[in-house]
């Protein structure tokens, strides 16, 4: 039996991402349910410092007045404009799962030497949404829910005075939560690959997902290890770029809306651009990552395998 090479695995995913560049845009798609981006500014605003930008944030959270202010008078475009990004948040969600799902069935059949075109990868994305969506809830619904009803609890006893802040119910919360949510994030891609890989559905998905997790753990944590330093570096390079310039167009456009309840076209433009940019450079690193834990995954699954035949 071929002993698993970890060089091996990087390498045949980087020549993946390089040579099929629809893989980008499988990328590029399910990038588009994450949350951090990296933005660029207009033309009309251009600047290198965002110093300033950052220098009025500070001053203008410290004004509780001023807040207020702002609050009163725009309360329900704020409202407005808060339900809209829910449900664009919404449709970005659903987005970037068809693009993970896709992205999962385009690696593993070019992995087997099988051609795949963008088009009947996107279409794999569709058949698999729907379990895809129901792991993450299985998975995810409770610890959010657990999250959102301790933070609120929290909330209101701080709000009684800091001296009502409970030291003791945090940390055992903490101490919960914590490996719940790293365990959680483990299974889920995992989780993801045998719904796609194997057809499995929700539950069975979970459970394979775990029991992959477990007999592999070693190997899995020396991987996501080196995943992250990749992404540590890159996205390290990408903000000392961007990150000065959407201090010099995106902020000013934010305060200008806060505190008057409207923002110009440009502005909108300039917003709309920097998170466009910034999705869109995650794209390769993001398709590169999924690649990589596609290729583990088939490649320590096939050896688990022919471990049993033995």
């Amino acid at each position: 039996m071929k002993k698993f090479g970890y060089g091996d695995l990087f390498v045949d995913a980087l020549n993946l991402v390089l040579n099929y560049k629809y893989l980008w845009v499988l990328g590029l798609l399910a990038a588009l349910s994450g949350s951090g981006t990296i933005n660029f500014s207009n033309t009309s605003r251009f600047s290198l410092s965002g110093s300033s930008s950052f220098s009025h944030l500070s001053s203008y959270l410290g004004d509780s007045a001023r807040l207020a202010n702002s609050w009163n008078a725009n309360s329900g475009r704020f409202v407005m404009a808060t339900v809209s990004l829910m449900l664009l948040g919404i449709i970005l969600w659903v987005a970037g799962f068809i693009g993970q799902a896709a992205l999962i069935n385009a690696a593993e059949t070019l992995n087997r030497n099988r051609d795949i075109t963008l088009r009947e990868a996107l279409c794999s994305g569709v058949r698999f949404l729907v379990p895809m969506i129901g792991v993450a809830v299985v998975l995810y619904g409770p610890y959010y829910l657990a999250s959102t009803l301790i933070g609120w609890a929290m909330a209101r006893s701080i709000a009684n005075g800091i001296a009502a802040f409970p030291t003791v119910p945090f940390v055992l919360s903490f101490l919960i939560l914590f490996p719940l949510g790293v365990l959680v994030s483990a299974v889920h891609p995992l989780a993801q690959r045998g719904i796609v890989i194997h057809g499995l559905n929700v539950a069975s998905s979970i459970t394979n997902g775990w029991r992959f997790l477990w007999q592999n753990l070693k190997k899995l944590v020396f991987i996501v290890l080196v995943l992250v330093l990749l992404v540590l570096i890159y996205a390290g390079v990408v903000s000392v770029i961007l990150l000065p310039l959407a201090g010099g167009a995106v902020f000013p456009a934010l305060f200008t809306w806060i505190e008057t309840g409207s923002i110009s076209i440009g502005q909108v433009l300039s917003i709309v651009g920097f998170s466009l940019v910034g999705v869109a450079l995650n794209a390769p690193i993001n398709a590169y990552m999924s690649v990589v834990i596609t290729l583990a995954y088939c490649s320590l699954g096939e050896q688990g395998r022919k471990r049993k035949k033995r």
